[in-house]
């Protein structure tokens, strides 16, 4: 995924990330294609822009409904 935007806007609003600019991903592997809510296997992982240049896989800053348990690695560009 990528965006173009000519200002970014992040580390301004401390937890609230979903009123700053980001790239966000839901992913359902729990295997059950209707779920009524989050559960395990389900995650929404929100990458914030303020890891622009970061080369470190490992320290990615992620946020986001069961983000903390999502096989995620990566590295933003």
């Amino acid at each position: 995924m990528s965006i173009t935007d000519k200002t970014i806007i992040t580390g301004k609003h401390e937890t609230n990330f979903w009123n700053e600019d980001s790239l966000e991903f839901y992913l359902n592997m729990s295997g059950d294609l209707n779920p009524p809510a989050y559960a395990d296997g389900i995650f929404q992982v929100n990458i914030n822009p303020g890891d622009i240049g970061n080369m470190d896989a490992a320290r990615l800053t992620l946020s986001g409904r069961n983000s903390e348990q999502a096989p995620i690695s990566g590295l933003s560009l």
